[in-house]
């Protein structure tokens, strides 16, 4: 979840001064595996990922809703480590490109249309069991 609030207000343009925005990727990616012994498994790859979008926005005293969709591609990288035959534990690193198009009009002609960057680095830890 991203949380913000922008300090700089301008006369010329409608200003937000609040934002919350969740999302939910769906990553497709493909790379290489490389074995380390016995002890686990080194990947890297590149695909790409979709994002839903949801959340409000407050400009002055309204409150808007907002949706979006995106499709990003990036890079992935990570390393697992065998804890027993089916079960195992992995942290990797992720880099996406992605941003929403047009999710809301703004009012001065100064602005583009507001839209959600969703670009940026990952990094998960997580715990994996293998069912087969």
């Amino acid at each position: 979840m991203t949380d913000g609030r922008v300090l700089e207000n301008s006369d010329a343009a409608e200003t937000i001064t609040r934002y919350s925005i969740t999302y939910t990727g769906v990553p497709l990616f493909a790379g290489l595996n490389f074995p380390v012994q016995d002890i686990g498994e080194f990947y890297m790859g590149g695909g790409v990922e979709y994002f839903l979008a949801g959340g409000t926005i407050s400009m002055g005293a309204q409150q808007k809703d907002i949706s979006a969709m995106a499709l990003g591609y990036g890079f992935i990288a990570g390393v697992q480590l065998n804890v027993t035959s089916k079960t195992r534990l992995y942290m990797e690193w992720e880099y996406i490109d992605a941003r929403t198009g047009a999710i809301m009009q703004t009012t001065a002609a100064a602005w583009d249309n507001l839209y959600i960057d969703l670009t940026g680095h990952r990094i998960m830890v997580g715990f994996m069991y293998y069912v087969i």
